[in-house]
C-alpha cells in the first residue's frame, strides 16, 4: 500500500502534460464569419467574408485570418502566440503590429493590440460551451485617430 501511495504522485506528474496536450484550446480549427449575426461600427468596415484558422504549433497557437474586404481585396494576417502575456508580432494586422494574450478561463482569451509598443486596442475572444460559435469583441483606435468597434460572430467549420 505504501508503494502505491508513492507511485500515484509520480504517475500524475507524468500524465498532467499529456492531459494538457490531449485537451487543446476550444478554438482550434477553422471558423467562418457570420455577417448576419455580427456588428461592425462603422458598418463600412465590415468585410465581405472572413475565415480564421487556429492550429497548435508546439505549445503556441497559430492564427491565420483570410479576409475579403468590402472593396473585394484579399488580405491575410496572422500570428503565433502563447497565452502568457508575452508580446507576439502580427503580420498584416489592420492598425496593429503585435499582441499580448492572456487566458481568462478555458473559453475566453483577452488580447491587447499594440502599435509601435503602445496599446491601441483590445480583443475579447469567447468560444461557446458547445464549441460551435466563436465571438470576438474588437475595439481599436486607428492610426488616423478613428475608433472602430466590432462584435464578430464565427461558426465552426466541419
Amino acid at each position: 500500500m505504501r508503494n502505491f501511495a508513492r507511485i500515484v504522485p509520480v504517475l500524475l506528474a507524468f500524465n498532467l502534460p499529456l492531459a494538457m496536450a490531449v485537451d487543446p484550446p476550444p478554438n482550434i480549427g477553422s471558423w467562418t464569419l457570420d455577417l448576419a449575426r455580427s456588428k461592425y461600427q462603422p458598418a463600412s468596415t465590415a468585410p465581405r467574408r472572413e475565415t480564421r484558422t487556429y492550429e497548435m504549433v508546439g505549445d503556441s497557437v497559430k492564427l491565420t485570418v483570410r479576409t475579403e474586404t468590402a472593396a473585394g481585396e484579399m488580405q491575410v494576417a496572422g500570428t503565433t502566440c502563447k497565452s502568457d502575456g508575452t508580446t507576439c508580432p502580427v503580420s498584416g494586422g489592420p492598425g496593429f503590429d503585435a499582441v499580448t494574450e492572456r487566458q481568462a478561463n478555458r473559453w475566453e482569451y483577452r488580447f491587447n493590440l499594440l502599435r509601435a509598443g503602445k496599446v491601441v486596442g483590445h480583443i475579447s475572444r469567447v468560444t461557446s460551451r458547445d464549441g460551435k460559435t466563436l465571438t470576438e469583441t474588437f475595439t481599436i483606435t486607428t492610426p488616423s485617430g478613428h475608433r472602430l468597434h466590432h462584435v464578430a460572430v464565427y461558426d465552426r467549420q466541419q
